[in-house]
């Protein structure tokens, strides 16, 4: 079972990395690999997509049963799994073998559901074949030049693209202290957080095309294990062995505790669409 392969790896990295010599080592980890000691928590911690959001998808693109649609970066298959429920078919590409293994074992009964263990710059897809290419929680850490290459390489004439983020909402007093932790703590937090990235910078990615955006609400709720769950599901939360991690879960349990309310905390997002049409010539 992956589960296994997981606890193995996770037991020896532990080991592994220590103190200030887990963060420098921990900056130089290829970003395929970053979330392979996380893939338990993500599986459990991490958010879906609002329904909304693929129903707008789906009006905006037209994609039906007969459609070719690729998930890249597909992690756990959680937007992938979204797709299937709604009677689409995807091909999920996902570099990580760990996170594609746990994608897997949840959504490989359903026939409409193909894999590859490939990267967002060399998908192995075949040319001119893909009606629309989702990314869920994932763009951010794809080299934009070559992916911009290769998605032009795998994509119909006009095809459509759809980038999504789960952005905390920041404006709400427990999630900017959470944040602040995360600055504090988190080794690279700063480096690697997706919504440092401009709307500009996405927007070049269509261009000459238009990009349209939309936005949803999305929320979980947490008790405290679930909430520490949530940031250690997270490629930038400290080792578990580590001072700094021992630190960031006190620092959660006062937050916690200030905030929380009959045990358990609202934990709020804006999810965001990107989409539109990448013009790939004829």
């Amino acid at each position: 079972m992956i589960y296994n392969q997981l606890f193995a790896v996770s037991k020896y990295r532990s080991r592994s990395f220590q103190g200030k010599q887990t963060q420098k080592r921990h900056l130089m980890i290829d970003s395929t690999q970053r979330f392979t000691r996380t893939v338990a928590n993500y599986i459990r911690y991490r958010p879906d997509y609002p329904q909304a959001l693929l129903d707008k998808i789906i009006e905006r693109t037209g994609v039906n049963i007969a459609s070719s649609i690729a998930d890249i970066g597909a992690g756990t298959g959680i937007f992938s799994k979204l797709l299937l429920d709604n009677s689409l078919s995807v091909t999920a590409i996902e570099p990580n073998r760990y996170m594609l293994g746990a994608a897997k074992e949840t959504l490989s009964s359903n026939p409409d559901f193909r894999y590859l263990n490939n990267s967002a710059e060399q998908t192995g897809l075949t040319a001119r074949s893909v009606d629309l290419i989702c990314v869920a929680q994932a763009f951010h850490w794809f080299n934009q030049d070559k992916t911009l290459v290769e998605f032009k390489r795998v994509l119909k004439p006009f095809g459509y693209i759809a980038l999504i983020w789960n952005q905390r909402e920041e404006q709400h007093p427990f999630q900017n202290q959470y944040d602040s932790l995360l600055v504090k703590y988190a080794t690279d937090y700063q480096n690697i957080n997706h919504m440092n990235m401009p709307q500009a910078q996405i927007a070049r990615f269509f261009a000459p095309g238009e990009m349209h955006t939309f936005d949803f609400t999305n929320a979980q709720q947490f008790d405290l294990n679930g909430l520490i769950g949530r940031i250690k599901s997270c490629s930038y939360c400290p080792h578990e062995d580590s001072t700094d991690f021992s630190e960031l879960s006190q620092a959660l349990e006062r937050l916690f505790d200030e905030y929380s309310q009959d045990g358990l905390i609202n934990f709020d997002y804006n999810c965001k669409l990107y989409i539109g049409r990448l013009h790939v010539p004829s």
